[in-house]
């Protein structure tokens, strides 16, 4: 790889004595540096300076001055300066060539509400599964439903709160493999086993928690929103979840260009070698291509394409003294295709900038299983495709705009018993807008945010204002303040449930404060937080509620008297070097209740009422030699159990679906949810080159192998009931070299 060398003179005058106060920021996202390098040197003086949680340093020498400045990931920087400057910024360029990556970071995206990993993180840190958003249950508030999935629960509201977007832009639901991972083994709306967008080919990855700002799409609880990364180049990458080639070049006369092919490791060994992975093959292939059409210092256009295709087949065992449940007798097909495309436009005028993107998605799931003696045939056939686009200007701090989508959802459902047959059909379409104007304002001490977005929805034809605050705040050298509010509404889509149902709008009002100490080489933070939500779907006759996340196939009449909350407190704790240079320790716990009722009572736990979580995470960096580096990274994460409702009889299960008995309520808890995940990674390259530059990695999800309840389930082969267990310990092996 080669490495760049960016100098920088600032000659402001003549020889002066003095102090430097300096802070080195991300160019990009403008977020400090914690723990860069810093070599200044001084009429044959120098020291060595790191920078605090703040990206600060002092320096106090005489001038003229020669800073040397080095941060694992960024183009290493040589400042000089002639006289004393005072709170000078530097920005340093993240240098995408370099495999290399900053694990300390950890200590730092925890302490938002907008959490965000780069590239340089998510092929670091443990559990990620080369898909970034299977990291954020490290995060306060977050965790996942089943491991075999990348669903996010966020303060015990469902996942289907949550949506997928590309730069900013509504998607469909891109992961592999969406019936994994679920109770049902049905496709869900926003998750899969595997993100058919690479991690090869992304470049920052950030959930958008409420309350967010505008002109983020509306969800409830957040947007899980990719973006592409800049940088085009070639090489292979091999692993357990895939065997890739990626192609690229960076344009100059033409348009630069990337490319990168993915085809499962297990589909070849199941399908192409024909080794039995319990009768069951599991094949998924992804192809992705970009284009920038304009990279110029004031405008940007680049547009993609990413296609995607899956296959899960599992064969009923042919050995029936071998049959111990009613899955074993049973034949699953699931099939699924999906495309993502989409433009983005950015452009600079004299104190205007523009940023838009053109998004459209869609995807198609199949899924059926079949039973020969007797015969039985059950399945489900999903379509959807979402067009988006967003228009955002930016005048001096002043943002206006718009967000759209248009979304066009169906979801039928057949079921074959003997000599009957059932089939129902559930869909709809809807166009949403939200026009926005929000200002950002801030001095040395104050920063506040605040404005707010109208958005019009076809299905019911309503106008909706949605405001939010945010305002920031010093109360002291090292105490910082906090506070955001947002009010936002969703429309869950039709195919989430296999109930025919007409839409209305969810409403929903967030808060949120945080305290923050931060100091030189850590820093701790304590949040509170309170989720306020209405007109959510509710059986009439029984405790059944969207908010719930489950499915009802025996729903009988409903209205929109259902309300929930969210509510409860999260502290944390980071540093870095505290006692060890390249090390970094992280740990936060997020107490909360998770409710909902009727008219206003909040009577009834929900499923995701974890009530608690806790993550403890640490990384060590240790360079080996000039062009070597070892990276070690730790985790652990515990929740508490799911809480279900009970099991109904088996005689109410012609579905062949597990039925639950929503007159109660949910009240029956698993056992709670821990995981420690590890993660070894050993970059090398020939000297500033990156030709030929490797990179290997061990990647382990629950190393301890434990199997954590999923669910309790009806074995309609016995009739007795059994909790489902999760998966458990997860190697990936990764070989990465670039060309």
């Amino acid at each position: 790889m080669r490495v760049a060398t960016l100098i920088l003179f600032l000659f402001l005058g003549q020889w002066a004595l003095g102090q430097a106060d300096i802070t080195i920021i991300d160019k990009d996202t403008k977020d400090p540096l914690i723990g860069a390098n810093v070599i200044a040197k001084s009429e044959g003086n120098s020291i060595q300076l790191i920078t605090d949680m703040d990206g600060r340093i002092r320096v106090e020498l005489g001038y003229p001055l020669e800073l040397n400045i080095t941060y694992l990931g960024y183009v290493p920087m040589q400042v000089k300066l002639a006289e004393r400057t005072e709170d000078l910024v530097i920005q340093m360029i993240v240098d995408e060539m370099n495999i290399a990556v900053n694990p300390i970071i950890i200590a730092n995206p925890f302490l938002s509400d907008n959490v965000s990993f780069n590239r340089k993180e998510f092929q670091v840190l443990p559990g990620a599964y080369e898909d970034p958003s299977r990291l954020i249950l490290k995060a306060p508030g977050f965790s996942t439903s089943n491991d075999q999935a990348n669903s996010i629960l966020y303060k015990g509201m469902p996942s289907n709160f949550v949506n997928w977007t590309l730069n900013d832009g509504l998607i469909v639901n891109p992961n592999h493999q969406s019936n994994a991972g679920t109770l049902s083994d049905i496709s869900s709306p926003n998750a899969g086993g595997v993100n058919m967008i690479s991690a090869q080919v992304i470049g920052s990855y950030d959930f958008q928690s409420a309350p967010y700002s505008t002109p983020r799409n509306n969800s409830i609880a957040g947007n899980s929103n990719v973006n592409f990364s800049n940088f085009n180049n070639s090489y292979l990458n091999l692993s357990l979840v895939g065997l890739e080639a990626g192609l690229g070049f960076e344009g100059k006369k033409l348009p630069g260009f990337q490319a990168n092919y993915r085809y499962s490791t297990v589909g070849i060994l199941t399908g192409v070698l024909g080794l039995d992975f319990g009768g069951e093959e599991i094949i998924y292939q992804d192809l992705f291509t970009k284009f920038d059409l304009i990279d110029k210092e004031d405008t940007q256009l680049s547009g993609f394409v990413i296609l995607g295709k899956s296959h899960n087949y599992k064969d009923a065992l042919a050995e029936k003294d071998s049959v111990k449940t009613f899955k074993d007798i049973q034949d699953i097909y699931f099939d699924s295709e999906i495309i993502l495309s989409g433009l983005t436009f950015s452009k600079k005028w004299n104190g205007l900038s523009l940023k838009s993107a053109l998004n459209f998605s869609a995807k198609e799931d199949q899924w059926r299983s079949e039973i020969d003696d007797p015969y039985l045939l059950r399945g489900v056939h999903l379509k959807q495709t979402v067009t988006s686009a967003l228009f955002d200007f930016n005048k001096r701090n002043f943002h206006f705009g718009a967000n759209m989508h248009y979304i066009d959802d169906s979801r039928i459902n057949s079921r074959h018993v003997l000599t009957g047959t059932d089939n129902n059909g559930v869909g709809f379409s809807n166009f949403n807008i939200m026009p926005y104007a929000n200002y950002e304002w801030q001095t040395d001490k104050l920063y506040i945010s605040g404005g707010s977005g109208l958005t019009f929805n076809s299905v019911t034809s309503h106008f909706n204002l949605e405001p939010h605050l945010k305002v920031i705040g010093q109360l002291g050298n090292s105490l910082e303040a906090e506070i955001g509010a947002r009010r936002n509404t969703q429309i869950l889509t039709a195919s989430s449930f296999s109930y025919e149902f007409k839409p209305e709008e969810i409403k929903a009002l967030h808060f949120e404060g945080i305290l923050r100490l931060k100091k030189r080489k850590y820093t701790v933070f304590m949040s509170a937080f309170s989720h306020h939500m209405n007109n959510i779907l509710m059986e009439k006759t029984s405790n059944y509620s969207q908010y719930t996340g489950l499915d009802h196939p025996l729903m009988g009449e409903y209205d929109y008297s259902g309300n929930a909350r969210s509510q409860g407190v999260s502290l944390g704790f980071s540093s870095m070097n505290l006692w060890l240079n390249g090390l970094s320790l992280s740990a936060n716990g997020t107490v909360f209740n998770s409710d909902y009722g009727r008219d206003g009572n909040f009577d009834l736990n929900n499923t995701f009422d974890f009530e608690n979580s806790y993550n403890v995470i640490a990384s060590y960096n240790r360079p080996l030699r000039k062009d070597k580096e070892l990276v070690t990274s730790i985790s652990y994460h515990v929740r508490g159990g799911l809480k279900e409702f009970p099991i109904a009889a088996v005689a109410g299960s012609t579905n062949f679906m597990t039925s639950y008995d929503f007159s109660s309520a949910p009240v029956v808890q698993l056992a709670d949810y821990e995981r420690i995940d590890f993660r070894i990674v050993y970059n090398l390259r020939k000297g500033n080159y990156r030709k030929f530059a490797k990179s290997i990695s061990l990647d382990i999800q629950n190393l301890a192998n434990k199997e954590n309840d999923a669910s309790t389930d009806i074995d309609f082969l016995t009739g007795e009931s059994y909790v489902r267990k999760q998966l458990g310990m997860i190697p990936i092996l990764a070989y990465r070299i670039e060309f």
